[in-house]
């Protein structure tokens, strides 16, 4: 059985625009954003639940 979730992946048109609703909505801040160039993506990790919890990427 399962003990958590390690985290979920939601794709978006515009990274920028999703952000400010994570930001000033949710209060989520990321923790770090990543370009990964060979998928032609930017990543941004949500850190949600405290040390242990889930993320958003």
């Amino acid at each position: 059985m399962p003990k958590r979730i390690d985290h979920v992946a939601i794709i978006v048109k515009n990274i920028e625009q999703a952000l400010s609703f994570y930001r000033d909505v949710l209060g989520i801040t990321p923790s770090a954003i990543k370009e990964v160039p060979t998928e032609q993506v930017r990543i941004a990790f949500l850190p949600l639940g405290g040390p242990g919890g889930a993320r958003l990427n």
